[in-house]
């Protein structure tokens, strides 16, 4: 008898966060909040439905482009990483949603 650990490049770069809705069982994942934001900033965001960041990176990005420094866009979007698992955890679960937390399990595979 063999164990053998599914595991897959999300689990070794950080959080995947599974919600339910209660209403109707519909799942969803959000694996590595912290990345795409990192890499796609604002757009990820609208992805998501997360209207008011989107509107605030919005705002970091018109100053940025009016002072003719874009650190300030980049600097928002590396700030927000830091913060964009909260956020979306926080997103899901202010619109009722069910957090599952579930660690990963090994797989029993017999020969």
């Amino acid at each position: 008898m063999y164990i053998i650990y599914e595991y897959n490049v999300y689990v070794l770069l950080g959080d995947i966060m599974l919600f339910k809705n209660p209403q109707n069982g519909y799942m969803k994942e959000s694996s590595v909040p912290w990345l795409w934001t990192l890499l796609f900033g604002l757009f990820y965001f609208m992805y998501k439905g997360i209207w008011a960041h989107v509107g605030i990176l919005f705002l970091f990005a018109c100053v940025a482009v009016s002072t003719e420094c874009t650190a300030i866009s980049y600097g928002a979007c590396i700030a927000y990483a830091f913060f964009a698992n909260t956020i979306v955890r926080n997103h899901y679960l202010s619109k009722g949603w069910v957090e599952i937390t579930d660690s990963v399990t090994p797989t029993d595979t017999t020969n």
